[in-house]
């Protein structure tokens, strides 16, 4: 969503009462840069080993043959026949007895749910970790039966063959049943070949997980952005859809090779793990208004090569960290581009100095999560375009927690979140002071700034301090005349834009909006009222600020019995 207020709808919805309200249109932002945008300027451990190979032929042509009967269609559903409504699971990866050291090195595993399809992209190591005399498997395949409950059925996302997205597959599969598996084109990440060992090439990776995939009689769908389409095989696609949600392949853009890259100090991992980090693919999810991008592993080589390509296309609500927040990735270029207003890593095992760098600036663009250095599952619900944030303390994936809501620090800024759990921005009413909301980080704004060509003024707390309301409206009279008709008056108003008259309504038992008048006129005749009956009315004054309005207090009630 390129612009979230429009996009989201997610203003909180004023209900007017006796006391001074503040509601505001939706205002066209000024392109200065607010102080929080200004800070945002513009990590690699060494990667998994991959597990025993099986000894089976270097040979491209036999592996495309082998795979052949297990390649179909992605799915493209009608998005029209589904509810607009989808859920992302950032799953907290950790030993069954629930510890976690620094040592262990679960990987990526996030799981999509929408219109009761289920799509896990990538699936964690889930092998067995040796601590001493004990064995250790991840909880992967029991969050993921808690979440699902008594469906079985899920496909599965690869984003690329490191040990730490796929060594889980197998567990995966053992577990559930698996109907379809996406796997990127091997023609993307063809240069790669098993670290220490220059002659095996990445056909004998693909091999050992096509006989996982073949023994599950799963469907393997291969995925390659339409602009590598010169690279890929004859079947392969760039689209899929997972319930509501339209899945499209955008990276990797750049073609590399092994040599260009060089092996770094260990902690940013070989020269083949960067290139094929940089092979990663590149998804933007997008469900009604609402898009999300994952890229896998891709470190700063490819996060150019997206943004020369697609510039502020890339813009997305909420975004996966690449690269478990490693120093290697998210750089300012590639998230002043995305601009997510909430982003989560998978820092299993990679927490420390290595990743400050890109969190530092995930936390410049809105709230980020650490799924591990937190200890918990991480759930973004969208329904309708309208997004609820939970922190999952409990980690049974469920909701049972609540979302977000109030003032949430994200280390960088404020956001507000309703009483629904909704994001607030744009111009905002809140415990009497009129702030105003960033609408692609949801940060209230300080200091001095230009919205819709005004200048304004906010406290180091985000209060507008340049602008006051309008003065009490003084009502003079309410006069009752032949013809069923009432006549109210009252005094002028400071720096009152306009006039709202309310009148009782005697079967709600409310004052409800009757009609907004100009800020010249002073008093108003109300028809078609039913003689005999009592009619109580009060009137406040408006100010437009901003593309904004600013609602003074309401004065004092005037009634009449009409005639």
């Amino acid at each position: 969503m390129r612009n979230k207020i429009a996009a989201f709808t997610l203003s909180i919805m004023m209900v007017f009462t006796m006391t001074p309200v503040l509601a505001f249109a939706e205002a066209e932002e000024s392109t200065e840069a607010t102080p929080v945008e200004a800070e945002t300027e513009s990590v690699q451990v060494e990667e998994p080993q991959a597990s025993e190979e099986p000894a089976v032929p270097d040979d491209y042509e036999r592996l495309e043959e082998a795979s052949a009967g297990l390649v179909g269609e992605p799915t493209l559903e009608d998005p029209s026949k589904l509810e607009n409504s989808m859920r992302i699971y950032a799953i907290y990866l950790h030993r069954a007895d629930g510890s976690m050291v620094a040592a262990d090195r679960y990987g990526d595993a996030v799981l999509i749910e929408s219109n009761g399809r289920y799509l896990l992209m990538d699936t964690g190591t889930y092998s067995p970790v040796k601590d001493s005399d004990a064995v250790h498997t991840s909880n992967l395949v029991e969050t993921l039966h808690s979440i699902m409950g008594e469906n079985k059925q899920l496909e599965v996302y690869i984003s690329h063959l490191h040990g730490d997205h796929i060594r889980g597959l197998q567990g995966v599969c053992d577990a559930f049943d698996v109907t379809k598996v996406y796997l990127p084109d091997m023609e993307l990440c063809k240069d790669y070949y098993l670290p220490g060992e220059t002659g095996k090439k990445i056909e004998l990776l693909y091999e050992k997980h096509l006989k996982i995939i073949e023994k599950e009689n799963a469907e393997l769908v291969y995925l390659a952005p339409s602009c590598r389409a010169e690279h890929a095989a004859a079947k392969t696609y760039d689209e899929f859809t997972v319930g509501a949600v339209n899945c499209k392949v955008i990276g990797p853009v750049g073609v590399y090779t092994v040599n260009q890259f060089k092996s770094q100090d260990g902690k940013c991992g070989t020269k083949q793990g960067h290139y094929l980090n940089n092979c990663s693919l590149c998804t933007m999810m997008t469900c009604g208004n609402f898009r999300y991008l994952t890229a896998g592993d891709i470190e700063s080589q490819e996060e150019t090569n997206l943004v020369n390509k697609y510039g502020t296309g890339l813009n997305a609500d909420v975004m996966k960290i690449s690269h478990h927040a490693l120093y290697t990735s998210n750089t300012a270029g590639f998230l002043n581009k995305v601009t997510p207003m909430w982003s989560f890593e998978e820092d299993h095992g990679y927490s420390g100095s290595s990743t400050s760098g890109s969190i530092t600036r995930a936390k410049g663009m809105g709230y980020n999560y650490g799924v591990a250095s937190s200890k918990g599952n991480f759930i973004i619900d969208v329904n309708d375009n309208k997004v609820q944030i939970y922190r999952d303390t409990n980690r049974d994936g469920q909701i049972n927690e609540d979302p977000l809501k109030g003032w949430v620090s994200t280390g960088k800024g404020y956001q507000y979140y309703n009483s629904s759990g909704n994001i607030c921005t744009g111009w905002q009413w809140i415990g009497g002071y009129a702030y105003y909301m960033n609408s692609n980080s949801g940060f209230r704004y300080t200091g001095r700034h230009k919205i819709s060509g005004t200048k304004v003024k906010f406290s180091s707390t985000g209060k507008l301090t340049s602008h006051k309301k309008p003065t009490k409206v003084r009502m003079r009279s309410a006069k009752a005349n032949a013809g069923q008709t009432i006549t109210i008056k009252w005094r002028k108003a400071s720096r009152a834009s306009r006039y709202q008259i309310y009148r009782y309504d005697s079967v709600s038992g409310a004052y409800t909006y009757v009609c907004t008048l100009s800020k010249g006129r002073r008093s108003y005749t109300d028809t078609g009222l039913e003689p005999g009956l009592k009619y109580s009315y009060k009137v406040r004054a408006i100010r437009y600020v901003a593309g904004g309005t600013i609602y003074g207090s309401f004065s004092k009630v005037k009634s009449a019995v009409a005639k």
